[in-house]
């Protein structure tokens, strides 16, 4: 009797499913101790944006492996492909870079990461690696979102945990641009176009109507508030204008007649 071979799984903590050991990439980093990345190869490229040379950096530096521009520009090149994967393939295929690792880099390349004495983990809240002060700034600016506007259904949540996101890479991008990084104000540029949209789309922008606006028709919100025991501005009457004591001059003329 052939006794069934027994796969060795491992579970990935992003997209939560159970999945061969060799759906994981490889890595010598100190940050896996297993000797394997936390994510499957799948979920692990999800959060590689091939055109930042930064978060390709970022990918090699967690498998240990070396960042070379010409190599890069190779996998980049190729068509139909995806290029991390392929950078990788090669790397761990061809004998000239087989036993390579991130300290064999480029003697130019450097990865610019903020607080870098910072960890990265998973975070299930949060859909991807990120070190305290991000999940830190990620929480806060949830909150403030919640505190300035009315977050009810799921997809107004998604959208604020989104932009949340898009904020903090859009804050990282300005940072690059103040220390003169190549590319930065471009990065910047479209990271603030993204939060921007995202913001509008979900009216979380400046000129969307704050929470203490009630329109002068808006019984429904008065009294959904009060019952939510949410606070409503008093009304203060404005002193007339010029123009307002002539329509009521008028007025006055028009009943008279």
């Amino acid at each position: 009797m052939v006794q069934k071979k027994i796969v060795q799984k491992k579970r990935c903590p992003k997209c939560n499913k159970d999945k061969p050991l060799n759906k994981f990439y490889n890595s010598t980093s100190s940050l896996f101790p297993d000797g394997m990345c936390n994510l499957c190869s799948d979920c692990f490229i999800e959060d590689i944006d091939c055109n930042d040379i930064e978060s390709v950096k970022a990918g090699l530096m967690k498998l240990d492996l070396p960042f070379y521009n010409t190599m890069w520009g190779k996998s980049n090149a190729k068509v139909g492909k995806h290029p991390f994967r392929d950078y990788v393939r090669m790397c761990n295929s061809l004998p000239q870079y087989k036993n390579l690792k991130w300290k064999d880099s480029d003697t130019n390349t450097t990865l610019n990461v903020i607080n870098s004495d910072e960890e990265k983990s998973y975070s299930k809240q949060w859909m991807g690696d990120y070190t305290e002060s991000d999940i830190e700034y990620l929480d806060n600016y949830l909150k403030g979102l919640h505190t300035d506007f009315k977050i009810i259904t799921e997809n107004h949540k998604d959208y604020a945990k989104k932009i949340a996101k898009a904020s903090l890479h859009m804050d990282k991008c300005f940072q690059d641009m103040l220390q003169g990084i190549s590319g930065a104000d471009k990065r910047y540029k479209d990271a603030r176009e993204t939060f921007d949209t995202m913001s509008k789309s979900a009216q979380f922008s400046e000129n969307t109507r704050g929470i203490n606006d009630v329109s002068l028709g808006g019984f429904g919100v008065v009294f959904d508030r009060v019952e939510q025991q949410i606070w409503i501005p008093k009304h203060v009457p404005l002193e007339k204008d010029d123009f307002d004591k002539l329509i009521d001059y008028f007025s006055s003329i028009n009943k008279s007649v």
